[in-house]
């Protein structure tokens, strides 16, 4: 935050510099000399829109008013600044104190307010309060509200509030509340809220709510909610609920609800809830759940819960390489590699290489 005697002990002191009264002053800026006593005085603040007229009169720029100091290889990019009814149109960096309209900048910019129009910076943008409109930043993009449309970053993404819109960044993405779009990143996400769209990350995915669409990450996905489409992670995946869609994960999947399609894992699969699809893991499959489909596993089989008498249902046929637990009914055959513990009917074949235990 800017102290507001320095930008009025400057006003003061360059206008005397300068031989002017603050009457003449006044009569350049078209104001009366009344404003410029109270401006002096630090009792109010000049508008935005005179702030360049000011600094031209006085015979400097307007980031030495508020007692900025400006590199000497950057002075002529901030004195080309102009604004125009809040709007700041600059070839360079850009820093204010106070809510502006909108900001067309090549260089930076970093305002301590909020901005109620649309952003385009060629570097990158930091606002301390809320954006009502577009982001376009060439860097890092740090808001300390929310925004109410789209952000599109060649870097980070930090938004201490929601996104109307989508976002899309080269680097990470941080928002503490919820995304009114997709969001598409070349690293790491991670929304305190739900996504009501698609996400797709080239590192992990972090979701403290549901996806509405589509997740895929090139590490791990976590999502303390429902995913209405298909996940898909280069490592692990965990849901803290149902997907409507496929799973396919190079390690483990563990989903805590029902899955409307298919599961692929490298590894284990853990299912607690119905599956409408065929399953096939490297490692271990677990399923408490009807499955409308087959089950490949390469280790052990596990289907239904030996506690709850209600056996589950599978309407094709179970493969596994280890041991194998079914307390279902199999609609088709079951191939087992190891032991067999069996509640429930087998309408197929039954080859079993170790010994069968029925209950």
């Amino acid at each position: 935050m800017f102290d507001k005697a320095i930008l009025s002990e400057r006003i003061s002191s360059l206008r005397r510099e300068k031989g002017m009264t603050q009457a003449e002053l006044a009569d350049k800026l078209g104001i009366s000399h009344q404003a410029i006593s109270q401006w002096e005085r630090g009792e109010t603040l000049p508008d935005i829109t005179l702030l360049p007229d000011i600094a031209e009169l006085l015979g400097t720029d307007i980031n030495a008013l508020f007692g900025i100091e400006t590199p000497a290889s950057s002075k002529a990019t901030i004195e080309s600044a102009f604004i125009s009814g809040q709007h700041i149109d600059c070839d360079g960096d850009f820093k204010y104190t106070g809510d502006i309209g909108s900001a067309d900048v090549g260089g930076s910019l970093e305002i301590y307010g909020s901005v109620n129009g649309d952003i385009d910076a060629g570097d990158e943008v930091s606002v301390t309060g809320d954006v009502d409109g577009d982001i376009d930043a060439g860097g890092s993009v740090t808001v300390g509200g929310k925004v109410a449309g789209d952000i599109d970053a060649g870097d980070n993404v930090s938004v201490s509030g929601g996104v109307e819109g989508d976002v899309d960044s080269g680097g990470s993405v941080t928002i503490s509340g919820g995304i009114g779009g997709d969001i598409d990143a070349g690293s790491d996400v991670s929304v305190s809220g739900g996504v009501a769209g698609n996400i797709d990350a080239g590192g992990n995915i972090g979701v403290s709510g549901g996806v509405a669409g589509n997740a895929d990450a090139g590490n791990n996905i976590s999502i303390s909610g429902g995913v209405a489409g298909n996940i898909d992670a280069g490592n692990n995946i965990s849901v803290s609920g149902g997907v409507a869609g496929n799973a396919d994960a190079g390690n483990n999947i563990n989903i805590s609800g029902g899955v409307a399609g298919n599961i692929d894992a490298g590894n284990n699969a853990a299912i607690s809830g119905n599956v409408s699809g065929s399953i096939e893991a490297g490692n271990n499959a677990e399923i408490n759940g009807d499955v409308d489909g087959s089950i490949r596993a390469g280790g052990n089989i596990v289907v239904g819960d030996k506690n709850d008498l209600r056996n589950c249902h599978v309407t094709r046929n179970i493969e596994c390489d280890g041991d194998c637990e079914l307390y279902c009914d199999v609609d088709g055959d079951v191939i087992v590699g190891g032991d067999l513990i069996l509640r429930g009917n087998v309408g197929g074949r039954l080859e079993v290489d170790g010994e069968i235990t029925r209950i």
